[in-house]
C-alpha cells in the first residue's frame, strides 16, 4: 500500500485507528496532513479546508513560458466570446510548450479535442488557460465540512454558438453543449460536458 490519508472528526479516533493499523502492518506516520501527492492541504480556524497545487501550476507555467515578470494573468480560463473549432486553414501549432481544478474542466476539454492536429488558435487557447493559472495559482478547492448540502446544476447552450455565415464549413456551431456541476458540502467534486448535434426542421 502506498500513501494513505486517515481522517476523522475526533483526533483520538484517528490516533486509535493508526495504532490499530500498526499492530498489523509496518506503518510510517508522517504527522498532520499538510502536503499530499503535490496537493497543499490547509485547515483554517473556521474548519474550512483548502486544497491547492502551487507546485504543479508553477511547472505548467514554466512549460508555457509564462513565468517571466510582466506577463499579465487572466480572470477567466477561457474566452466566452471565442468558440474553438478545427480551424482547418489555421497556422499549424509548433508545439513550443508541453502539455487541476474543477473550473478548468471545460477549457481543458475544448483544447483536448484538437490535440491530434493543433493549430495556433488552439495553442493560444492553452496559453489563455496558463495566464488564468498565473493569476490564480494560490487558489484551489475549498471544502466546508459543516455544510451538509448536495447540489447539482445542469444547463445547455442549445446550439447557442450557431452562426449561419460559417455553419457550412464549421459544423461545431450546430452542437448543443451540455454541462453540469455537482457540489457536496459546498465543494465542486465533479464537472462534465457533452456535445450534441442540434437538428432543425423547416
Amino acid at each position: 500500500m502506498d500513501d494513505t490519508i486517515i481522517l476523522g472528526p475526533v483526533k483520538t479516533d484517528v490516533d486509535q485507528t493508526i495504532a490499530l493499523v500498526k499492530t498489523k502492518f509496518q506503518l510510517e506516520e508522517e504527522g498532520d496532513l499538510c502536503n499530499y501527492l503535490g496537493i497543499k492541504v490547509a485547515k483554517l480556524p473556521d474548519g474550512t479546508i483548502t486544497l491547492t497545487q502551487p507546485r504543479l501550476i508553477n511547472t505548467i507555467l514554466t512549460d508555457l513560458n509564462l513565468q517571466s515578470t510582466g506577463i499579465k494573468g487572466r480572470k477567466t480560463p477561457v474566452l466566452s466570446s471565442v468558440l474553438l473549432y478545427k480551424d482547418p486553414n489555421g497556422t499549424p501549432f509548433d508545439a513550443s510548450f508541453k502539455s487541476t481544478r474543477p473550473e478548468l474542466a471545460y477549457a481543458a476539454h475544448q483544447c483536448a479535442r484538437f490535440c491530434s492536429n493543433p493549430k495556433r488558435s488552439h495553442g493560444e487557447a492553452i496559453k489563455h488557460i496558463g495566464r488564468y493559472l498565473l493569476a490564480t495559482k494560490d487558489q484551489g478547492i475549498i471544502i466546508k465540512p459543516k455544510q451538509d448540502t448536495f447540489d447539482c446544476w445542469v444547463d445547455a447552450s442549445h446550439a447557442g454558438e450557431w452562426k449561419m455565415v460559417i455553419a457550412a464549413d464549421n459544423i461545431d456551431t450546430a452542437k448543443s453543449r451540455t454541462g453540469y456541476v455537482i457540489m457536496i458540502a459546498g465543494c465542486p467534486l465533479e464537472e462534465g460536458y457533452a456535445h450534441r448535434t442540434a437538428y432543425g426542421r423547416c
